[in-house]
């Protein structure tokens, strides 16, 4: 976990009166992990998901699909684990958050990622708890840099501009595939 990142989160629940935040989307699980779950971007229902509570405690979401993935990167949290063909991703969602003490809470949920009817579903399980938009939050946190960050950053930018003049120099006009030789024709 990124304990920079979760800091920021805490301040930002405290000053938007939320008592947790649940990231859904492969950006917002890296920010706030800082690892990519691999086919997270690929497969939109697998659901991999990190809630901060308040406090600063966290604990994690992932398919079984995923799960070595996940626990080698977040070792020693809580991981809880659903099947992808036999379980609900929002029934061990909505069991984390009562088990963190959130099930009468206020909590900053990715409206904009999570599919309406996973929605309806959670909202169901937690009766009590009031869910709030927090996309906006998240974009927000994202655009303010930590120095890892910006360092990284800076990192991949010079690899790119040589990845695009080193491919830039290595074509011409004519050139073809496969071939050492131009052939204007």
């Amino acid at each position: 976990m990124r304990a920079k990142v979760i800091m920021r989160q805490r301040k930002a629940m405290t000053k938007a009166g939320l008592d947790a935040l649940v990231a859904i989307s492969p950006e917002n699980f890296a920010y706030t992990t800082g690892f990519v779950v691999p086919s997270q971007p690929l497969m939109r229902w697998r659901h991999a998901m990190v809630v901060v509570r308040h406090d600063g405690e966290t604990a994690l979401v992932s398919v079984d699909m995923e799960e070595n993935t996940v626990r080698g990167k977040a070792q020693g949290m809580d991981v809880r684990v659903w099947g992808e063909f036999t379980d609900n991703p929002m029934e061990i969602l909505a069991n984390l958050l009562a088990d963190m003490d959130l099930e009468s809470s206020k909590i900053g949920l990715e409206f904009d990622y999570l599919p309406a009817g996973d929605f309806e579903d959670l909202k169901g399980r937690l009766p009590k708890a009031q869910f709030a938009p927090a996309e906006q939050l998240f974009d927000r946190l994202r655009q303010l840099k930590t120095v890892e960050e910006v360092t990284l950053l800076r990192r991949l930018s010079r690899i790119s501009d040589q990845a695009i003049g080193d491919s830039f120099r290595a074509v011409r006009a004519g050139l073809d595939r496969g071939s050492d030789y131009y052939d204007p024709s």
